[in-house]
This record gives C-alpha cells, sequence and structure tokens, in this order.
C-alpha cells in the first residue's frame, strides 16, 4: 500500500536535498517564484533599474513608475523516478536500502537537470569575443578575466556573478599561478563544483556544459530555475500483475527555467 503523506514528504525532501547539494546549476539559479509549477508556469518578477534624478527644492523630483515586470516560466519539463525494489513489500524495505535508493534518484536527478540548465545557458547566451578559439594554460586566466569585464561593462554586479567551467578548461586553469584555489571553508560556503574565485567571481567545475564549451559567466539572479513534486516520491507495492513481492521508488517533479535577462550570460567556446 502506498506511505503515508508524511513519509511522502520526508522522502520527496531527501531526494530534493541531495539533488541541491549535488547540482551545480539548480542551486546557483534563482528559485524564487510566485504560484505553483505543478499548475504548469509560475511567475518571477525581472526587475529594471530604479530611475535616479537630481532634486530641485524648487519643484522637487519627477515620480517614476516602478518597472518591475513578471514573466512566466512554462513548468513542462516532467522528470520521474521509478526503481524496482525486488524482494522486498514496500512495508518491509529495509531503511538502509531506501536510503540508498533516494540518495541515488537525487543523484540522477541532478546531472540531468545540470545538462539541461547548461545547454540553456548556451542556447540564450552569447559568446563572447574571442569565442571559437581554444584557450591554452597561458592565456586561460586572462580569457575569463576578459569575459568578466565584458559582463561588468554591461553592469552586471560582481556579487552576483558565477562562473561554470569546464573540466578541460580547468585543468588549464590549474596551471595558472594567479588562480585562487578553494579552501575547506570555501567549499562549506559555496557548494556542489566550488573550486575557487577568479577575479572575485566563484568557478564551479562541471563535466556538463554543453560540447566545446570552456567556460559560462552568468548572472544567478537572472538564471530561474523552479521545480515541484507532482507525485511525491514515495515506495510503493507493485500490484501490475507482472512483479510478485516487489515495491518500488517512484516519484514526478515537474520544473521549468528562464533566463530573464540573456545579455548578462556569456560564454565561450573552443570551437
Amino acid at each position: 500500500m502506498p506511505q503515508n503523506t508524511n513519509l511522502q514528504e520526508r522522502y520527496s525532501a531527501l531526494v530534493e536535498a541531495k539533488l541541491r547539494a549535488t547540482s551545480v546549476f539548480a542551486h546557483l539559479f534563482n528559485n524564487r517564484y510566485e504560484g505553483s509549477p505543478k499548475a504548469g508556469a509560475v511567475k518571477v518578477p525581472v526587475r529594471a533599474e530604479a530611475t535616479v534624478g537630481d532634486y530641485n527644492i524648487a519643484t522637487g523630483g519627477t515620480l517614476a513608475t516602478p518597472t518591475t515586470t513578471y514573466a512566466t516560466i512554462v513548468c513542462d519539463n516532467d522528470n520521474y523516478v521509478n526503481e524496482l525494489i525486488d524482494g522486498y513489500v514496500a512495508a518491509a524495505v529495509p531503511d538502509g536500502m531506501i536510503a540508498d535508493r533516494l540518495d541515488s534518484a537525487g543523484a540522477a536527478l541532478a546531472d540531468k537537470i545540470d545538462v539541461l540548465l547548461a545547454a540553456k545557458l548556451i542556447t540564450d547566451g552569447t559568446a563572447v569575443t574571442g569565442s571559437g578559439t581554444a584557450s591554452t594554460k597561458s592565456n586561460i586566466y586572462s580569457n575569463i578575466i576578459d569575459a568578466i569585464q565584458q559582463a561588468a561593462a554591461l553592469k552586471v554586479a560582481k556579487t552576483n556573478m558565477r562562473l561554470a567551467i569546464s573540466n578541460a578548461a580547468y585543468g588549464l586553469l590549474l596551471k595558472s599561478d594567479e588562480f585562487v584555489r578553494a579552501t575547506a571553508g570555501d567549499l562549506e560556503k559555496f557548494g556542489a563544483g566550488f573550486v575557487g574565485l577568479l577575479g572575485g567571481v566563484p568557478v564551479y567545475e562541471t563535466p556538463n556544459l554543453p560540447a566545446n564549451t570552456e567556460f559560462v559567466l552568468f548572472n544567478a539572479d537572472f538564471c530561474h530555475y523552479v521545480a515541484e513534486w507532482s507525485v511525491p516520491v514515495a515506495v510503493n507495492d507493485l500490484a501490475d500483475g507482472t512483479h510478485i513481492g516487489a515495491s518500488a521508488v517512484q516519484g514526478r517533479q515537474v520544473w521549468g527555467a528562464l533566463i530573464s535577462k540573456p545579455a548578462t550570460v556569456l560564454y565561450r567556446k573552443s570551437a
């Protein structure tokens, strides 16, 4: 029989925690939204800069109209977990086995979502100057600094910048004396994939960037990821007429993503 609601909420939370602890992009993207992903779409605020003028003591200042708009994120991605546990009915599955399957589910979801979010960054973003030529150990550091400066020229706040780098490009970066590697305290502060700071920007290594992509620089405020369990995770008995004395870890999650300001996403490719 299906497990109770409290267990479903607990299992879903455990899978989600593993997903965010393992994923690079899911925990870096902006997760704030209004509405319910299960309904098919949510709203996210896209704030423009406030108008600042010169105040006149006699005439005052012109009243400006706020320019915050709301963008819609369509949540049409539907992932599922449906993993067989043979030889156990749901009520008899050992706790350790459940924990292992939940951990595995969270890691697998994280990997799949990271691939898709990374692809969206490249699809919606803009190639930096010099993209298409492979970096070397002698210029990888300066190429990234140039990208950061290009973003700064767009008035992207450095405090909100994040850099995701491929394994190959990170290997080149490690050979640069200028790169500041992460400390143990930094790893806990910045989360999964963090490898150090470059020009004041947190750097994250990931194997999930699209082919030939060396790195992608983005503003976390304008990269949105939302998700919700449409069917909470549970260990359910299988009564499909085929399996006997078996159960499965099952759940479905809907999610969506949006780059609300594509100009703030810059990437470099080697070819």
